[in-house]
Parts: structure tokens; sequence; C-alpha cells
């Protein structure tokens, strides 16, 4: 009886163990989903970022800066800060600009001229069977000049350029070139000494616009003065040291008019010799010299031409 009764109890709780075992064996029975990276179909595709309300002229401000964009020193990085401006996406900029193209929204309004005074120094420009060039050399007042405003009259002036058409043998310009200076001097040196350029050549894949980083930087500065010498007179001085270049230059051009090694060592002994007559004037070391020469490239102090 006893071992009958343990039969009965061994036989109900392999039935208790069966029991709660089923369970776990209908889960192994149960095929295990494959993992897999497939989005679900009706996620594949995100539903597009419903276009900000934005007014009828606020999207004509942004097709303004695409304009504007396309003759920056960087387009791609200029359209990418406009995203960001606006906090919209490609596809809402892309939309923006095929319902200017729809209505015809005028790109006169881009870029937008800057407000600031210029005047015309020298129209350079001209055309020939091979290319049609457009030049200007503008003068501006470094008093209203600002970065912004530099790049936007820049900018402006070659989108106004690119639309020239009266050529002879053109449809339009092949090379433009645009030039701001701060006085006439800079001009006059012949050296190059603007403050803000663009320009377009065929070798080029898109504009480059350049600035005189240091020229802008040290606007509206007061001047300091520096071994007793005011700037102004640091700046009569650096005109000097260039005209004794010059000096040197044309003379040694009229003892060696083929140019050659002799040419080029006559050169650098004149220079030496007529720039030291000028550090002796005014009682310069040559440290102070070399410093005065990098404050004139830095602030880009006009090169007097020797006449």
């Amino acid at each position: 009886m006893k071992y009958f009764r343990g039969m009965i109890i061994l036989m109900a709780s392999m039935m208790l163990l069966g029991c709660s075992k089923e369970p776990s064996k209908d889960l192994e029975a149960t095929p295990t989903p494959k993992q897999t990276n497939k989005i679900p179909k009706e996620q594949d595709t995100a539903p597009p970022t419903p276009l900000p309300i934005l007014s009828e002229e606020q999207k004509k401000s942004i097709w303004r800066e695409v304009n504007a964009a396309w003759v920056a020193a960087n387009p791609q990085q200029a359209k990418q800060a406009i995203l960001q401006k606006y906090q919209i996406t490609k596809e809402q900029l892309n939309a923006i600009q095929t319902e200017a193209l729809s209505q015809n929204w005028s790109k006169d309004d881009a870029p937008q001229k800057a407000i600031i005074d210029y005047a015309l120094l020298k129209d350079g420009s001209y055309e020939t069977t091979g290319k049609v060039q457009v030049e200007y050399h503008l003068l501006v007042d470094e008093k209203q000049l600002s970065k912004d405003s530099l790049t936007r009259l820049l900018q402006w002036h070659y989108s106004e350029a690119t639309k020239k058409s009266n050529w002879k043998y053109h449809k339009s310009p092949t090379v433009i070139a645009i030039y701001v200076y701060t006085s006439k001097e800079h001009f006059e040196s012949g050296l190059g000494q603007w403050i803000g350029m663009i320009d377009k050549t065929p070798l080029q894949t898109q504009t480059e616009l350049r600035l005189n980083d240091g020229q802008l930087a040290n606007l509206g500065k007061p001047s300091q003065e520096k071994w007793g010498m005011s700037e102004e007179k640091r700046k009569e001085i650096f005109g000097l040291l260039t005209k004794a270049e010059d000096r040197a230059l044309k003379e040694a051009d009229q003892a060696y008019p083929d140019f050659g090694k002799k040419h080029t060592e006559l050169v650098a002994a004149l220079t030496e010799k007529y720039q030291a007559e000028v550090q002796k004037k005014y009682s310069l070391t040559d440290r102070q010299l070399l410093e005065l020469s990098v404050e004139a490239l830095e602030k880009n102090w006009p090169a007097l031409n020797w006449p």
C-alpha cells in the first residue's frame, strides 16, 4: 500500500512536471522568426516633411540667396548655409526653385545690390574673336565697408556682368573679373592691391571670390604709434621702400635689357643699396624694417610707384 501510494505520488509529480513543461515544449516547437534588417513595407519610405508655411516674400528671399550662391566662392557651402538658416531640406529648396521658375520670379532680385557707394576707376572690358572679357575696377569708401557689403557688391557686379550681351563675336562673356579698391593709390600701384575680387575664366569650374582679410580686419581700427612714428609716417616710409625697388628694377632694365643673371644680380644689389639709404635716413633697425614690411602687407598699405 505504501509502495502504491509512493507510485501515485511519483506519477502525480511527473504529471505536474509534464504540465509545467508543456508550454515550453510548445514554444520550442514554434519556429523563431528569422532576424531581418528589412524595414516593413509601410515604413520603407518616410512621409515627406511638409514644407514650412512661408510667405511669398520669404520664398523670394530664399530664391535670391540661392541665385547669389551660384556666384559665391563655394556654391555648395553657400547652399548648405541657406538650408541651415531656414531649416528646410534640399527637397523643399527644390520646391521653392520650381515655384520660382514656374511663376517666372525675376532673377534681377538676386543677388541684391549692396547699399554701398562706389565709383568706376576703370572699365577694362574688351572683345576679340577668341574671347570677351568684362573687367571692372571699383573704388569704395572703406568707412562704409564690411565683409558682407563687399561680398554683396562683388556678387552683384558679377551677376550684372553675366547679363551683358552686346558683343560682336560672342553671346556672353568668357572671362569676368571685378576688383574693388579702397583708394586710387591701391589701384595705381599696379601690384594687385585690391581689398576684394571675383573672377571666372573658362579654366575655372566655378567663380572665385577672394577678400583681403588682413585689410578688412583692420578697417576702423585707430592708428597706433610705433618707434615714435605715426601710422601715416610709417606708410610714407613703406612707399619710399617700394620706390627703391622700382628704381632698382628700372636701372637694371636699362643696363641689361635682355635680362638674365646679371640683370637679377643688379636688381638685388641696387634694391639693397637704395633701401639701406631709406633705413639710415629714418634710423630704423633691421628688425623694425622687417616689422614695418609685415605691417604694410597685413594692412595692405598702398605701394607708391616710382615715376
